[in-house]
């Protein structure tokens, strides 16, 4: 059959006012996880060169990492005061599928 869906493991606080997402949490043993080289506080700005600002737009419940297991998330991140952007590749696996988007702190 078609491959399932997977994630890569990262909880996302999502700031309405800036609209930014924030890397909350990563699922321990998750893609994420595993790759070492994501951090909290990181923030999400393309998934596979598609800006995440305007993916949740379209759908705001729902996690732009989602895809199908096995499949290569191209994620660009920005980190720290000054904005540092870098890449990871990360392969989704069917156990953290869906990827969440946690509520933002009351």
């Amino acid at each position: 059959g078609a491959p399932g869906g997977g994630g890569v493991g990262i909880v996302f606080v999502h700031d309405a006012t800036s609209g930014l997402f924030y890397v909350n949490c990563m699922v321990r043993d998750g893609p994420a996880h595993r790759s070492g080289q994501v951090q909290q506080g990181d923030i999400l700005r393309a998934v596979d060169g598609v800006d995440v600002s305007l993916a949740s737009r379209a759908a705001p419940a729902r996690s732009p990492l989602v895809g199908l297991h096995g499949s290569i998330a191209d994620l660009s991140f920005e980190r720290g005061a000054e904005r540092r952007p870098f890449s990871v590749a990360l392969q989704r696996h069917a156990s953290c599928h869906p990827d969440q988007i946690a509520l933002p702190p009351p």
